[in-house]
């Protein structure tokens, strides 16, 4: 079955995140909706509004960019957690109980639902297509969700792990990967959730892991405290304390200090003793404020949102609801940063000139042997372009 996977056609609930990355390579639970949509089914595809214009498109020539020659069978919208069971019929659009698209399958579908899809535009689809309704679907509809259901997803995405020959099971809801290293004195304690650390990942003494949670591959933790529902993705470094939050490939988080109830993106660096806050002494409702768009995240445990290419100074406080956008270089002298930090913000209040921030990350990347692709250098160029 060859899917396409896709992007709501307004990707301004996701923004600044979503300025550096595809809806889809945003980590939830465990996977990105790529990667996941990727297990479960192979062959999958990639459509975007995004592609006409600049600098996205640039991906239109990508290998898995959707051509006018693909056959589809399937769309399947980036906002979904995708279930390791789910099982398509076809001729049935699937919504959730909120109407929200979730899935078109077919043989070979017209490409003219494809925007319809995006769009929502269930005129157009329901001429076709018979509806069925998903209950207990996990949705992500803006940038403070992946943290809000990551718990749970950890624990829907652990089905991909649990019957892997290549996953070894030392004691109830435990999984690790046969080429992955769990030195002795680390205390796993997954009570009724999973844990699962991933190929290549190394989990030093005196760690702890709460479930759920995942390690994921060629990872350091390094006599952290990693608290329920976080996830840790590829080549990370990982020190002090974590709480249920996310982390991207390829960011260090490697000293003493707390992330909690925070999305952290790639090619971030936190330094020591920087801290997030994210609880309210006053217990109130954590609101987000990105430019001029407030955003309610309805709950009063919400830490920061950190994008990617974004470095963190020593000591740098954070506040709950906190944004900072990506290409950013924060050291402030131990007062605690603005509620939003638009990107390229060098320090405070001055800007990082786009040819340093790439000479500095072509640096970074150097380091972990990987070298800064044109499509990345454009992206990170257009970041002076404000919103989405």
């Amino acid at each position: 079955m060859s899917i396409l996977l896709t992007e709501p056609a307004d990707v301004r609930p996701f923004y600044p995140v979503s300025a550096t990355r595809f809806i889809w390579n945003i980590r939830c639970g465990i996977f990105p909706a790529k990667e996941r949509a990727v297990r479960k089914f192979g062959d999958v595809k990639t459509w975007s509004s995004r592609y006409e214009s600049l600098p996205w498109t640039y991906f239109k020539g990508s290998e898995d960019a959707y051509s006018v020659n693909d056959r589809i069978d399937g769309i399947i919208s980036a906002k979904w957690v995708l279930p390791y069971d789910f099982a398509a019929e076809d001729g049935v659009l699937y919504t959730d109980t909120e109407g929200v698209f979730l899935g078109l399958f077919d043989g070979n579908i017209d490409p003219l639902y494809f925007g319809a899809f995006c769009s929502g535009d269930r005129a157009i689809v329901e001429k076709r297509f018979k509806v069925k309704t998903l209950a207990g679907q996990i949705v992500i509809n803006d940038l403070t969700d992946p943290v809000k259901v990551n718990p749970r997803a950890i624990v829907q995405d652990a089905d991909f792990f649990i019957h892997n020959e290549n996953y070894f099971s030392p004691k109830e809801n435990v999984y690790i990967h046969r080429e992955a290293e769990v030195m002795e004195f680390v205390s796993l304690q997954p009570g009724k959730f999973p844990i699962i650390v991933d190929c290549g990942a190394k989990v030093r003494p005196f760690s702890i892991i709460d479930g759920p949670a995942y390690i994921g591959g060629n990872s350091l933790i390094d006599s952290a405290k990693i608290r329920g529902g976080t996830t840790i993705g590829s080549f990370c470094r990982i020190g002090g304390e974590v709480e249920e939050s996310i982390i991207e490939d390829y960011s260090n988080k490697h000293h003493e200090g707390f992330i909690g109830h925070s999305y952290i993106g790639g090619w971030v660096n936190i330094g020591a003793m920087a801290t997030t806050s994210d609880l309210k002494n006053n217990y109130g409702l954590i609101r987000l404020q990105i430019e001029d768009r407030e955003i309610e995240t309805g709950t009063i445990k919400f830490g920061s949102v950190i994008c990617d290419f974004t470095k963190i100074g020593i000591g740098v406080m954070l506040n709950t609801g906190s944004v900072i956008g990506p290409g950013c270089n924060l050291f402030n002298g131990g007062e605690p940063a603005g509620k939003y930090t638009p990107p390229l913000t060098w320090g405070g209040n001055e800007v990082y000139r786009e040819e340093k921030l790439v000479e500095d990350i072509r640096k970074m990347m150097k380091r972990r042997n990987k070298d800064l692709s044109p499509v990345e250098e454009a992206l990170i160029i257009s970041l002076n372009m404000s919103g989405e």
